[in-house]
């Protein structure tokens, strides 16, 4: 029988040689094996611990040694820095551009599972993890076990947030009554959070708008002394909308970096904020609530076939995203990035093992998504697109959904097509969604 590396076992090869973790007694096997690309198991020492381990596997049938090695450098493992846990959809606001606006509520609620995923990647070198919702700081249930769970491996806690509770008395979040915001942020010091990322949409009047809360900009900006007092670094997540003039655009840079990095010079705090891992620089993508801002700047007719291929689905870097339903998933919109297994039903490093496998990656990795395009019908989506992810979505979450009926672009039923679209529309925002928004509910507690 012969045995080749999983993507698991090559990942952590790769980490002990880069340094990156510690070393581990089965290092020199897997390093023998990498050599010889391939081995006969009965020639590798604690070979079926090696297996129960997740770090080597039967060589796939109908895989050469040259197949072995290309895999080897395909590693979708290789490039990953950060994990992310969508702890949560449920928030307290409805954001004009909010990816999650038209989807049903979901909270995480197996910690066992998550902490599963903590130790799986910590070996690899990934200390790396951020929370997003949703409002995790409000509706997250239990997550501070898990932030000190990452304190003690090792790791670093992000916690992305509109800051909702800054300057608030006497409010409820992480399951417990606070009573100003300064005491809230020495709590999330004490679990473990070691960043605190605030969400910005642009400029104040921009952002308030989008949010539609008065004066939330201006109290992120007092805040952020006050996170960095608490011993909790503050960092931003930039949602750079298309109708920003350039010049405000660098403004409103200006601006942040002088908040955030007070102690450089003007170029030093415009090039920190751009060049700093823990800050999130992201485009609108007219998804979920934010078809609704859609213009009629760009039209999905007119991009090329050859940019639907994504090669963040075969070759992701820097997240691997773990939603709060429990999926693996690899692309931040919608349910685009599913497909790869659930951390219910499936351990993490069997998930990682087996990413090769998943629809969705060869969808991609193979460039078939451009079969599926014609599919699309144009009577129930619009032609607008902001965004070529947007339209990329579309396309994915179609081909998906005609896999898990049993066909492909060739087989499926032309009578499949109409109701499959409508379901697909209905998630990605372009018609009404069936199931409640998980927007604009109150506080717990209040």
């Amino acid at each position: 029988m012969e045995m080749m590396l999983s993507n698991y076992g090559h990942r952590l090869l790769l980490a002990m040689n880069r340094g990156d973790a510690s070393q581990d007694p089965r290092i020199p096997v897997l390093t023998s094996l990498r050599s010889a690309v391939t081995q006969n198991s009965s020639d590798i020492p604690d070979v079926l611990s090696l297996q129960e381990a997740g770090l080597i596997q039967e060589v796939p049938a109908g895989l050469c040694s040259n197949d072995v090695q290309l895999r080897y450098q395909r590693n979708p493992l290789e490039n990953i820095s950060r994990v992310v846990f969508e702890y949560t959809t449920l928030c307290n606001l409805s954001c004009h551009h909010c990816r999650n606006g038209n989807l049903s509520p979901v909270t995480s609620r197996d910690l066992n599972a998550l902490k599963r995923v903590v130790d799986v990647v910590i070996p690899l070198g990934i200390r790396r993890f951020d929370f997003i919702g949703g409002e995790v700081l409000l509706y997250g249930m239990k997550w501070p076990e898990l932030a000190r769970h990452i304190q003690a491996a090792g790791g670093q806690v992000n916690m992305l947030t509109s800051g909702w509770f800054l300057e608030q008395e006497n409010f409820w979040a992480a399951g417990e009554r606070h009573t100003t915001s300064h005491a809230f942020l020495q709590r999330l010091a004490e679990v473990g959070v070691t960043h605190l990322t605030f969400s910005l949409d642009g400029p104040r009047d921009v952002h308030d708008v989008c949010r539609e809360v008065d004066g939330l900009y201006d109290r992120i900006m007092r805040g952020i002394p006050h996170v960095r007092a608490a011993g909790v670094q503050p960092q931003v997540s930039l949602m750079i909308l298309p109708r920003l003039a350039d010049q405000i655009l660098a403004d409103w840079l200006s601006e942040l970096g002088g908040h955030l990095y007070p102690d450089r010079s003007p170029q030093e705090r415009l090039d920190r904020l751009q060049s700093d891992p823990m800050n999130y620089l992201s485009h609108f993508i007219d998804v979920g609530n934010g078809t609704g801002m859609m213009s009629s700047g760009g039209k999905a007719s007119d991009i090329p076939d050859r940019f639907l291929r994504c090669k963040n689905f075969f070759r992701p870097a820097p997240t691997l995203r773990f939603k709060a339903t429990g999926e693996l998933s690899l692309c931040p919109l919608i349910d685009a990035g599913d497909g790869y297994g659930n951390l219910h039903d499936t351990d993490p490093i069997a998930l990682l093992n087996g990413m090769q496998d998943a629809f969705v990656y060869r969808l991609h990795a193979e460039n078939r998504i451009v079969d599926y395009r014609p599919l699309v019908d144009p009577a129930i989506f619009s032609d607008v697109a902001e965004h070529v992810c947007s339209h990329r979505v579309i396309v994915t979450m179609l081909a998906q959904a005609i896999h898990e009926a049993g066909y492909d672009a060739q087989t499926v039923p032309p009578a499949l097509l109409q109701p499959l679209n409508v379901k697909v529309a209905r998630r990605v925002g372009h018609l009404p969604s069936e199931t409640p928004s998980p927007l604009g509910r109150p506080a717990p507690g209040a």
